[in-house]
């Protein structure tokens, strides 16, 4: 990663801080590119905090569900707040700054196609929402 003494690279929390404050920014500007960006990069963050899903096996409808926990009314369902509820991962900043750098890169990637299909308006707008991705990420000022 190439990052500057004038912009050390920033924890994941700060890079998190970054895309939300820049993202109510874009919806302030109504920059609809920026906003497309932005939200795109938080949910990535977001799908790589889940976590996997054990496979399970469930009643059948010869079979029902026998857990004491279950619910009399509704199969395979299980009782009490926050009963399916289970915690996300935590990114730690390295991994936060290469899920945006990615969800950067293919913004470029995906302006290259374009550019080759032609599309020069929509490739420029895919480039800066790469930019501006990519500038957050490594701490430069948007």
């Amino acid at each position: 990663m190439a990052t500057s003494p004038a912009h050390p690279a920033p924890s994941g929390a700060v890079i998190r801080d970054r895309l939300a404050g820049a993202l109510h920014g874009a919806m302030r500007d109504r920059d609809r590119a920026a906003v497309r960006a932005l939200r795109g990069a938080l949910a990535a963050l977001g799908n790589a905090e889940a976590v996997e899903v054990p496979a399970v096996s469930g009643p059948t409808r010869t079979e029902p569900a026998r857990s004491p926990a279950a619910s009399a009314h509704v199969a395979a369902s299980s009782v009490g707040l926050g009963s399916t509820e289970v915690a996300r991962r935590t990114l730690d900043d390295a991994t936060v700054r290469a899920v945006v750098l990615a969800e950067a890169d293919e913004h470029e990637r995906a302006a290259a196609t374009y550019d080759a299909a032609g599309h020069g308006g929509r490739a420029a707008e895919l480039r800066a929402q790469g930019v501006l991705l990519r500038d957050i990420a490594l701490g430069r000022p948007v």
